[in-house]
């Protein structure tokens, strides 16, 4: 799946508040599989799979949205059917 580098950025900054203990953060996060996606988005675990055969996770078609509370971000994972596929996301606290 493709991730822009400023994704990267945020996804970064999200992980470390997550990860300050003098703080109890939970993120509200929206998922939004790209609308011009030609495979599924499936979010999960660290078992996430994204092929249809042995999908695990939450599956997102193109233009679907999911909603996720989470306080570890390390416990989420993103898949795709495609490579160059992509997901946007909303976050907040």
């Amino acid at each position: 799946m493709s991730i822009s580098s400023t994704t990267n950025r945020v996804f970064t900054w999200l992980l470390e508040r997550g990860q300050d203990k003098n703080q109890d953060y939970q993120f509200n996060l929206i998922f939004t599989a790209e609308s011009d996606n030609t495979g599924d988005i499936v979010i999960g675990d660290s078992t996430v799979v994204a092929a249809a055969a042995t999908r695990r996770g939450v599956p997102l078609v193109p233009g679907a949205s999911y909603t996720i509370k989470i306080e570890d971000l390390y416990q989420l994972w993103i898949d795709a059917d495609v490579s160059s596929d992509g997901v946007v996301f909303v976050y907040h606290f």
